[in-house]
């Protein structure tokens, strides 16, 4: 709709004629409509979508009663639930649909990902656009203390295997950039925006080249999901869920995430540490790579188990048509009440 009309006003005029029980708006358009919603007699649903509490709270600043006189808002992430001040909230968990699942069921099965024992390095997958918030940096950081050995318990020659890795970081380098002016260049990289240019001079000045390697976005990220070990997400918010971390699950990855996760149980199906905390992640990453064949196996069968349970689209329309529901009612109450008085 954002598209169809150039005017905020002229949507707002159009969803009163539809006259609808609610409206859903997508939060990253919040900013967009926020102002022209204050006193209309129009129930909202915010739906919040991840990775953009920024945009949330800039939209709450134009508007701060926009979010706490929704009719209700829809979150997919704890990060997220938290924060929200909004008494009818709900948090429903992102899902892959059931015709992904067949094609990831079916990839795994051709390129099992499951641990080899004396492989030459330990591989970790790592998926995220270059900005500060999804704290690559803290990846690099982790790789170099891995390395050096620096804070982490002395190895003998035996086991100098639980340092060697090979970090892929899908997402790390930005198309945008080759389409892009030198100008606009900097000033993305100066207000860290884009960190590309500054994740390719930490991985050459900390000689990490043969650690880490930096792709650029792409869509079809299997090649490199299947075979790897183990999936990282490093967001410094502590947003530890996503559609990454769901699929990196059902294909049996053992996932490292920043912040609470609730599906990731520490040690059980993964691990989990405080954001920022490099050296944490290092300590975590030898951990890793010193696990045994049955340990892996056993958790990344419980990281299996959990999605085909919990994250399925059947499970997220039931949860998904509760909360609507729940909308609803409350809409339809208070155009009785807004009626009466």
């Amino acid at each position: 709709l954002k598209g169809k009309y150039k005017k905020p006003k002229d949507l707002i005029n159009s969803i009163k004629e539809c006259q609808p029980d609610y409206v859903m708006i997508n939060s990253t358009h919040l900013s967009w409509i926020a102002p022209f919603l204050e006193g209309e007699n129009i129930n909202t649903c915010i739906y919040v979508r991840e990775q953009v509490r920024g945009r949330l709270n800039l939209a709450a600043a134009i508007n701060k009663n926009c979010i706490s006189q929704a009719t209700g808002v829809i979150c997919i992430s704890e990060n997220e639930f938290k924060w929200i001040d909004n008494k009818n909230k709900h948090i429903i968990y992102n899902a892959i649909n059931d015709e992904q699942m067949d094609k990831l069921q079916i990839r795994t099965k051709t390129t099992p990902g499951t641990m080899e024992k004396k492989s030459n390095k330990h591989t970790f997958v790592n998926m995220a656009v270059p900005s500060i918030q999804k704290g690559g940096f803290v990846i690099i950081l982790a790789t170099l203390i891995l390395k050096k050995g620096w804070w982490l318990e002395k190895t003998n020659k035996e086991d100098k295997l639980d340092n060697k890795v090979s970090i892929y970081m899908l997402g790390a380098i930005s198309k945008g950039f080759k389409r892009t002016s030198l100008p606009w260049v900097l000033v993305k990289t100066l207000t860290l925006k884009n960190l590309s240019l500054i994740y390719k001079l930490l991985v050459k000045i900390l000689r990490l080249q043969k650690e880490i390697i930096l792709l650029d976005y792409i869509t079809d990220t299997d090649k490199y999901l299947s075979p790897c070990k183990f999936y990282i997400r490093s967001s410094i918010t502590g947003d530890s869920w996503g559609r990454d971390v769901i699929e990196a699950m059902y294909k049996g990855k053992v996932c490292i995430v920043s912040g609470q996760s609730p599906f990731i149980k520490n040690g059980k199906n993964g691990f989990t540490y405080h954001p920022c905390n490099f050296i944490k992640l290092a300590k975590i990453m030898k951990m890793c790579n010193r696990m045994s064949i049955d340990d892996y196996n056993r958790m990344s069968n419980y990281s299996k188990a959990i999605i085909n349970e919990k994250c399925t689209f059947k499970a997220y329309e039931g949860e998904l048509t509760k909360a609507l529901e729940t909308l609803s009612n409350k809409s339809k109450r208070n155009r009785i009440i807004k009626t009466k008085s």
